[in-house]
């Protein structure tokens, strides 16, 4: 497994970076984990990252050794060839720490084709008009997109070492050697990462959404005016609590903080209290700041109001343009619902919210 770039276009470096709740290199090393075909892994990682894939490759039983690669992309395969190559291997399988998103399914089949011709690779069929700089149009029928896992038999790799020194990817160095690759066509996620646009492009792709859900509830107190939704409501008893009461904002606070797994927003916003702050729209905000550190955003807002009074109804518009400006959303992409609670809700307000983050 080939981990030592330096991760330039990414801005760092990328198979630590987060992906589906996960750093990026877990992900391969738990479809290689797994891999009943697979014997055992080495990782070949870099001076700056070798010690912290040592370290979490202690969770990996197939993880043999991490080992440190070369100057470039060739160099690092070939060092990591000749490592897996002492212990006389059917097939030697390279794959990108950076193609999260490989399957099982894949890999199996790129592993039953090597093991027939000698060399094969995870490949995607080229289906845009592809040109050159100068305008000429090349002929897309016979072009394959690589990508990993990429399998060949020892022999061949080692052949092919002896008469090139430079390969993009490791079915170049196949192919010198005299193997006739077949390419097996992999699902379109199974894409390499390599700018950040790419790792959030993959995540949709993966289906990656979560759910939070928050409830709040204040009793009414004996003077206004009422905070809620954002809105004041001037005439109204006002909601009691630490802080301004508004059990809206507070719901949706602690909807968004428990969809992105982080604990309930009275963590911080009580000794924001105590500091003086009362305006919960402080702490929603707070909420959505978070949110946007662990790189989500919110595709629908749903929230249901319990009260016998005031109607809130009326006010919905406004309050849904306070959420918005908020939640960093468009007001379509929030529902609100009202209802009495059949007189069970007569000395205060209850609200429920839930939050589908993509």
């Amino acid at each position: 497994m080939l981990g030592g770039g330096d991760g330039t276009r990414f801005g760092g470096d990328k198979i630590f970076a987060d992906f589906l709740g996960r750093p990026v290199f877990w992900h391969s090393f738990s479809l290689f984990e797994k891999c009943a075909a697979i014997d055992g892994i080495i990782v070949v990682g870099s001076t700056k990252n070798h010690k912290m894939l040592e370290r979490e490759s202690r969770a990996f039983s197939k993880i043999s050794t991490v080992i440190f690669g070369g100057k470039n992309r060739f160099e690092s395969a070939k060092t990591g060839f000749l490592a897996a190559k002492k212990r006389r291997p059917d097939l030697v399988i390279f794959h990108n720490l950076a193609n999260p998103l490989a399957d099982e399914k894949t890999l199996q089949k790129v592993i039953s084709a090597a093991e027939k011709s000698g060399a094969s690779a995870a490949a995607r069929k080229v289906s845009s008009t592809i040109r050159r700089a100068d305008g000429a149009e090349i002929d897309r029928e016979d072009l394959w997109e690589m990508e990993t896992p990429q399998a060949v038999k020892p022999e061949f790799f080692a052949a092919g070492l002896k008469k090139i020194a430079r390969a993009t990817d490791d079915l170049a160095v196949a192919i010198a050697g005299d193997a006739s690759p077949i390419f097996v066509e992999t699902p379109p996620q199974n894409r390499k990462i390599t700018t950040t646009a790419d790792r959030d492009f993959l995540e949709k792709a993966a289906g990656h959404f979560s759910i939070g859900i928050g409830a709040d509830a204040h009793d009414f107190g004996d003077a206004p005016p009422l905070v809620f939704g954002g809105k004041t409501f001037p005439a109204e008893k006002k909601l009691l609590g630490n802080s301004d009461g508004d059990a809206l904002f507070h719901a949706l606070s602690d909807a968004i903080l428990s969809g992105i797994g982080e604990k309930s927003f009275s963590t911080f916003a009580d000794e924001k209290c105590r500091g003086g702050e009362k305006n919960s729209a402080v702490f929603l905000k707070m909420a959505v700041e978070k949110m946007r550190e662990k790189r989500r955003k919110i595709q629908n807002i749903s929230i249901v109001i319990f009260a016998k009074s005031p109607k809130f109804e009326p006010h919905f518009p406004e309050i849904k343009k306070n959420i918005a400006k908020i939640c960093e959303v468009a007001p379509t992409q929030i529902g609100l619902t009202a209802k009495s609670g059949n007189g069970l809700f007569s000395g205060g307000v209850a609200v429920h919210a839930r939050v589908l983050f993509l």
